[in-house]
């Protein structure tokens, strides 16, 4: 097992050099800092960022390399480290390839820093050594999420692999002979102990950058962009009180609120009653390989807007099965549980086992199974932008814009 040490006085100060040069420039990052535990260890090569199962808090570990480096490079690492926690990367421990993983995830972030690297270094700067790894140098277009390019990357794998033709351009990442700076390490926990992370973890950057608006201090515009994509809720894509009303129809329970915006006919000083439609709905996230990660949370995006008009709604994550079901408590979701083929029939299956549940949303690419079971309750297919509405069921099917 790797030894992990607390900074020593000497480190500490090389640290902090870095620190501030990042205040200087990228104040959020410095914010997100301070609720991380800086430690280090000579058994990793560069740096690290990881969650503590046990605390629950975020470690960075770094090594020998980071002292080395100029008060300006201490700085691009800390913030590429940041930048890991920022993206969520923690989630993807169901990736089978880790190291095609961290590239993966190295490739997203770097993306953000390339003009700042560019302007302080120019293109051929290195680290002691090691290169930032640019989805530009292998003509990959930037600013794509983990998932893209892990999914580039283990699709020219396999072929390589299997003596098929490939992208010769990605063999240095194919290899693994171009190590990035920067590693982090994937949360190793239930679905449930992910979830629980994952609210303490957006609670830091959120208040880190309330703190950022508070200060006046947010000048630079890709942040602002990076905070309103991890926060603020897209819109919905469906009329969902129209939807669900047509195909739930009489299932849908009613209650009663007051409100002095409905009149009283007994007395008209009171006040009146509001009826309230509400149900339970099983919403199926199809979460298999040919749905990317914007497309997941798009799905996720969608079920926001259903728990927004009042209805209780249970998560289904499936591929070839059920990979996770939970109920939504309205808190934004980026994770996912499963990353393999597509066969909805025992999501379908499975939520109409639950006797409390009035009708089921299944959220699809619509590259499913050719012939997926009936559902026993009504059941609406909601098929993402670029996916296919040639399913063969007769259970109603709509496509988002």
């Amino acid at each position: 097992m790797k030894q992990i040490l607390s900074l020593n006085n000497e480190m500490k100060e090389s640290f902090h050099r870095g620190y501030n040069e990042l205040f200087k420039r990228k104040y959020f990052y410095c914010l997100l800092l301070q609720n991380v535990e800086k430690t280090y260890s000579n058994h990793i090569p560069t740096a690290c960022v990881s969650l503590n199962k046990k605390t629950r808090g975020i470690s960075l570990i770094v090594s020998d390399w980071f002292f080395k480096l100029t008060p300006q490079e201490k700085a691009v690492v800390l913030e590429h480290e940041m930048l890991h926690l920022s993206f969520d990367h923690f989630y993807f421990g169901y990736l089978p390839n880790k190291e095609l993983m961290n590239i993966a995830g190295d490739l997203s972030i770097n993306s953000w820093l390339q003009d700042d690297y560019y302007s302080l270094f120019g293109k051929n700067h290195t680290f002691e050594g090691i290169k930032l790894l640019f989805p530009s140098d292998y003509d990959l277009p930037p600013k794509e999420s983990l998932l893209y390019y892990y999914n580039i990357l283990s699709q020219e794998k396999d072929k390589k692999d299997n003596g098929q033709d490939y992208n010769k351009k990605l063999d240095p990442l194919l290899n693994d002979s171009e190590p990035g700076f920067g590693d982090f390490e994937p949360f190793e926990g239930t679905p449930e102990e992910a979830e629980i992370q994952k609210v303490l973890v957006d609670s830091i950057k959120k208040g880190s950058y309330k703190k950022l608006s508070e200060g006046q201090r947010c000048n630079y515009p890709e942040l602002t962009d990076l905070v309103k994509e991890w926060f603020t809720p897209m819109e919905s894509k469906v009329n969902w009180k129209r939807e669900l009303r047509k195909f739930i129809g009489k299932s849908e329970k009613k209650d009663y609120r007051k409100t002095y915006t409905r009149l009283n006919k007994r007395f008209s000083t009171s006040k009146g009653k509001k009826s309230l439609r509400k149900s339970k709905i099983a919403f199926i996230v199809d979460q298999s390989g040919s749905m990317d990660n914007e497309s997941v949370e798009a799905g996720f995006n969608e079920i926001y807007h259903v728990f927004k008009q009042g209805h209780d709604v249970l998560i289904v994550e499936a591929d070839t099965g059920v990979a996770n079901h939970y109920l939504y408590n309205g808190k934004p979701i980026k994770t996912r549980s499963a990353c393999g083929g597509t066969y909805m029939s025992p999501a379908i299956t499975f939520s109409n086992t639950f006797k409390d549940i009035n009708a089921v949303v299944v959220f699809t690419d619509g590259y499913i199974e050719s012939n997926p079971v009936v559902s026993k309750l009504p059941l609406l297919w909601v098929v993402t932008k670029d996916g296919s509405t040639d399913i063969n069921s007769p259970h109603k099917i709509i496509q988002v814009n």
